[in-house]
């Protein structure tokens, strides 16, 4: 499980973002075998929204990648349309996200794929350009089946 705890100064030295500020945010297991531990293992994530391509990264073993918009007719725009209904109730996607961008990256790593992780702003739909994360919604899943839930703590 190490594998997937995330290391703020790690991501942070190899990204090469040491210098620019980060917005914090958890990711709390939901789903998966790493919720059989006791207690369940809560992990970092940064989000650097002052670099260009809004870089994220996550992981002991530095998942990185870039935030982007998932556009609504994109053709994975509905791929992770179970994971958002089974953090946030049955129904959440179509209700709320169905038809509105939202954030997307493919976080990898040494060993290639680590996570797939969403964000969505009820407040400003134009995620990239946010810089107060207060109030994302998100979900991840990792290369080994957990999913997560992502929040931020807003601000930098």
């Amino acid at each position: 499980m190490k594998r997937i705890a995330l290391s703020l100064w790690v991501a942070l030295l190899v990204s090469g973002c040491a210098t620019t500020p980060g917005v914090h945010g958890h990711l709390y297991p939901v789903e998966g075998r790493v919720t059989t531990q006791a207690p369940a293992p809560v992990y970092k994530v940064t989000l650097d929204m002052l670099s260009v391509k809004r870089r994220i990264s996550a992981n002991a073993e530095v998942c990185q990648g870039s935030l982007r918009t998932l556009g609504q007719h994109e053709p994975d725009a509905r791929s992770m349309e179970a994971d958002w209904d089974r953090v946030y109730g049955q129904g959440f996607f179509l209700a709320t996200l169905l038809g509105k961008d939202r954030g997307h990256a493919t976080l990898t790593g040494i060993g290639g794929a680590c996570m797939r992780i969403e964000l969505f702003n009820p407040r400003h739909e134009d995620l990239l350009n946010t810089i107060l994360l207060d109030d994302v919604e998100g979900v991840a899943r990792d290369e080994q089946g957990n999913l997560f839930e992502v929040s931020f703590d807003g601000g930098n």
